[in-house]
């Protein structure tokens, strides 16, 4: 038996002389367009498997009939996480090519098409500040009068008036890929390299993080012990002292002051995800969730892992801290409570692990409280 792949799968039982389509159906494909490979069972000729661009599938009839394979298979060519899930607006993804989707509330199938206005105006920003310097910025970011610019050289420029003037280092690690400002302090700056150096100049090693804490006058090396690979985006939580940082080998986390001058941070690799490159990382409003966009697999969030050692209080329903009401349901993040009070009353615990408990306001509290942890008590 002889097999084939072209535009179709083929098989032969003639020694080639003629040769039957096993995949046409209307003159299309039913595996997909762009076949790509076929292989056949060495003990078994009736077992045959082709990959293609729509994945990989099996026949054990000889392709009479077909079964997919693709269960658990890399299909979502993530980019960067354009934003997260806020009142009514579900996750926004950019994909590897720049199209933009979305999985909106309460979605439980897919991805969707999503308005890409907002990538679009970035695009143009960096159009703009490149065709001025002669260069392409590979990566931009703005808050007040401060500006970051990145270039494909390793090249980080950086304005604190506007664009008038502006401030030049170059580093050793690739394309600048993805910049994080802190909200409260634009001087504060952290940036990502997206190369993984195999031979680095002699006396030269790769950079995949710095971190400037004076507006880009001057940057540090965060790099550390992180793996030699290309990094992508960054997240970071000032209050909580937490950095993450998304590679091709995966998420790491660090924690360090990064407002004041000191050594740079050592970095853990955080378990859970799949072995696939990670590129990019999301804190939510409060830095109470953490999010990843794995390439191939999609997005997943998590409890952020500095709430271990920061435990927050927040509301149930949306993971916000903000006042509540008698009988809400609120979460102590990062805890496992025992026992809790409200003042004077005593707060049913309804679930507990070491990462997150469940609580109730009483309905016996006469009024809205802020739930804080200076108004519940708890032990852990």
């Amino acid at each position: 038996m002889l097999y084939a792949v072209a535009r179709f799968a083929y098989k032969s039982d003639n020694g080639g002389a003629t040769w039957e389509n096993l995949t046409s159906f209307r003159g299309a494909s039913i595996l997909g367009e762009g076949l790509l490979d076929l292989a056949v069972s060495p003990t078994d000729d009736q077992q045959i498997a082709v990959a293609g661009s729509n994945g990989v599938f099996r026949s054990m009839d000889g392709g009479k009939s077909w079964s997919s394979l693709n269960q658990s298979l890399p299909n979502l060519p993530a980019a960067r996480l354009l934003s997260l899930p806020t009142g009514d607006h579900g996750a926004k993804l950019e994909l590897t090519g720049g199209t933009v989707v979305e999985w909106e509330p309460g979605q439980k199938i897919a991805w969707r098409l999503a308005n890409s206005a907002g990538l679009t105006a970035e695009e143009q920003q960096k159009q703009s500040y490149g065709a001025v310097r002669g260069l392409k910025v590979t990566a931009f970011a703005k808050s007040g009068s401060y500006l970051y610019l990145g270039f494909g050289d390793g090249l980080i420029s950086a304005s604190s008036d506007g664009g008038s003037s502006w401030k030049h280092n170059g580093y050793v690690g690739g394309a600048v890929e993805r910049f994080w400002l802190d909200p409260a302090d634009p001087r504060v700056a952290l940036a990502t390299f997206g190369a993984t150096l195999v031979d680095p100049p002699a006396g030269v090693s790769p950079v995949h993080v710095v971190r400037t804490e004076n507006g880009g006058i001057f940057w540090d090396d965060y790099t550390s012990n992180l793996p030699n690979a290309a990094a992508h985006g960054i997240a970071a939580d000032s209050a909580s002292k937490a950095i993450y940082v998304a590679t091709d080998r995966g998420v790491y986390a660090a924690s360090t002051d990064f407002h004041i001058l000191g050594m740079a941070p050592r970095w853990s690799p955080l378990p859970g995800l799949p072995e696939g490159a990670a590129m990019d990382v999301k804190l939510d409003a409060q830095a109470n969730q953490l999010w990843a966009a794995i390439d191939g697999y999609g997005v997943f969030s998590t409890l952020a892992p500095h709430r271990l050692r920061d435990p927050r209080v927040v509301s149930t329903a949306d993971m916000v801290a903000r006042a509540t009401s008698p009988g809400a349901l609120v979460s102590v993040l990062g805890a496992r409570v025992q026992t809790a009070r409200a003042g004077d009353l005593q707060v049913p615990v309804l679930d507990a692990n070491d990462n997150e408990s469940q609580l109730q306001i009483p309905f016996e509290a006469a009024m809205p409280m802020q739930p804080a942890p200076s108004h519940i008590s708890a032990c852990c």
